[in-house]
């Protein structure tokens, strides 16, 4: 946020980055010093893992950073900060499944991610949390 303009009057505020038509933000996470990575869980139950040295500082109106490539009809479902060796915990409409950071593997920044969550005709991916 110190790198954000502090204003005193009314503004519609400044363009961090363009959107292609089409683009939309799915999530904003505040990173801290402890975390090492970023998660993200697709709704098809694909995961990924990247290290934060993928999310480099950038100034105003740069290229957004493309972190995973979807495929078909997947979506981003969260995006959660971590370290090693925390449990992350994936619940859905009929099953609960435990990942363990140190377990999965870190990707380069645009691949699809690990098919880690066996999701089965009509299950939905309702939460993801530490």
């Amino acid at each position: 946020t110190s790198e954000i303009p502090s204003s005193k009057r009314m503004a519609i505020g400044v363009i961090a980055f363009p959107l292609l038509t089409g683009d939309c933000i799915v999530g904003v996470k505040e990173i801290t010093k402890k975390d090492k990575y970023i998660m993200i869980v697709t709704e098809k139950g694909h995961v990924k893992k990247c290290t934060l040295e993928v999310l480099a500082s950038k100034k105003r109106r740069s290229s957004p950073v493309l972190l995973i490539s979807l495929t078909g009809k997947d979506s981003v479902n969260s995006i959660i900060n971590c370290t090693d060796n925390e449990v992350i915990k994936v619940a859905t409409n009929r099953d609960y499944f435990s990942l363990q950071t140190n377990e999965l593997p870190t990707s380069l920044k645009y691949h699809e991610g690990e098919k880690m969550i066996p999701l089965k005709r009509g299950d939905t991916i309702v939460k993801v949390f530490k």
